[in-house]
């Protein structure tokens, strides 16, 4: 395959360009990824996941959404729990402006949206004394030049805040499956050989960095984050034969079937995105909780145990070899 002098293959746009693609071109976030059944699947999946967890912390108020876009989905939780507020984060004003119609749209008073015009995790610093509850940081990750250092970024933000993240991200797994039933053999294989890829997205020539699961909630573990659900989304509804999206009987079995597996063990790491909730263990008083178990470690050998390696892929590589 020719490659450009980005290294990459003719024809597609260097990552730098495509971070910034919802700022340029705003339309492209509302039509491809909230736009027709795929992502009315997403939002009532992650919709199912965050009411029970919000329902279940009274003292919950604040929800700050990175990257919000149009925010349908902060909309809907102000929609649906009247109670709540939400920072709004973007550095597009045109889809901020959206989700202010939207809000007004659905009734929502002014006064419980704030907006804020800015970069992530740019405005970090500018939020650090806001009370803040809940943390929105959905798909974001996937768009920045450097994921693994914004992981970081956004535990220390928890940390300072002490509040839980909502952490949506594409996975390496679910590229891969739709790699293959697309025939894209060879992109299929370098996000299953690769712990943060750089393959195509569904926007044309614009690329995303999807990232493994298991090295999400190992980078987790690390920094003594307790994952308190993992669950997937769009299990297999990008995996339905052409046609499927336009049946509504069809739409019903695949939602059906969304909700019996996406968390599952044995499923929930096949959906395009993945779904973790997460909080710090140091919280704002900086005090380590004595339980550090947050996910199943038996996914994992003892990372702990093994001498430390060059790079945060090869720690996570030799953590989970099979011998």
């Amino acid at each position: 395959m020719r490659r450009n002098r980005d290294n990459q293959p003719d024809g597609m746009l260097p990552f730098e360009e495509t971070s910034s693609v919802f700022k340029h071109d705003p339309e492209l976030f509302t039509q491809t990824i909230y736009g027709g059944a795929l992502g009315n699947l997403r939002i009532a999946s992650l919709l199912s996941d965050l009411l029970p967890w919000i329902d279940a912390r009274p003292d919950l108020t604040t929800i700050l959404d990175l990257g919000a876009g149009h925010a349908p989905m902060t909309l809907e939780l102000l929609k649906q729990r009247p109670n709540l507020r939400a920072i709004l984060v973007d550095p597009s004003a045109e889809l901020l402006r959206s989700a202010e119609e939207r809000q007004a749209s659905l009734g929502i008073p002014a006064a419980s949206v704030e907006r804020i015009v800015d970069s992530v995790p740019g405005v970090f610093p500018k939020l650090m004394r806001t009370r803040i509850d809940l943390i929105l940081c959905h798909a974001v990750v996937n768009w920045v030049d450097e994921p693994v250092s914004f992981l970081h970024d956004l535990v220390d933000f928890c940390e300072a805040t002490g509040a839980d993240v909502s952490l949506v991200f594409g996975s390496t797994i679910g590229k891969a499956l739709r790699f293959v039933r697309n025939g894209s053999l060879t992109e299929a294989l370098n996000s299953a050989q690769t712990v943060v890829p750089q393959v195509p997205s569904l926007l044309g020539d614009h690329q995303v960095r999807p990232l493994d699961p298991d090295y999400v909630a190992y980078i987790l573990h690390k920094r003594a984050c307790r994952l308190h659900l993992k669950a997937g989304v769009r299990v297999f509804a990008d995996l339905a034969p052409p046609g499927c999206m336009d049946n509504e009987h069809d739409l019903a079995k695949l939602a059906a079937l969304e909700r019996a597996t996406r968390r599952r063990r044995s499923y929930w790491r096949l959906g395009q995105l993945v779904h973790f909730v997460f909080s710090s263990q140091f919280g704002l008083q900086g005090e380590m909780s004595a339980q550090l178990s947050l996910f199943d470690s038996s996914q994992l050998s003892s990372p702990d145990a093994l001498p430390a390696p060059v790079t945060p892929e090869e720690s996570f590589e030799a953590a989970t070899a099979i011998e």
